[in-house]
């Protein structure tokens, strides 16, 4: 599991790997809302990487969240990539993040 730290008040983006074209849609919770919130804001292109597809290939577009630190303590988010559709199936993909959220100086 990856470990994040903040400080209260801070905000902290994640990225994960989208496959909209192929139906599959990320949602992300929080194991405690009083110490972090997590918001959906848009999706991005993916980053390139050596490996990328040439020019113009139709690729589906990376998923971002943002993570506000409210109080001192610390949660899990947790992020499962499904097709909405498909209520009982398991995630395709999921992940899990460790915040601790540190009071300020």
């Amino acid at each position: 599991m990856t470990t994040v730290e903040l400080f209260v008040g801070d905000c902290h983006t994640i990225r994960l790997r989208g496959l909209g074209t192929a139906g599959f849609a990320w949602s992300a919770t929080v194991d405690d809302p009083q110490v972090a919130r997590v918001t959906s804001i848009g999706t991005a292109a993916p980053e390139p990487s050596p490996d990328s597809p040439a020019p113009g290939f139709s690729s589906s577009r990376d998923e971002l969240f943002e993570i506000l630190a409210l109080n001192a303590g610390q949660t899990v988010i947790r992020c499962a990539q499904t097709r909405p559709w498909q209520k009982n199936a398991p995630p395709h993909a999921s992940t899990e993040i460790l915040f601790v959220v540190r009071p300020r100086p």
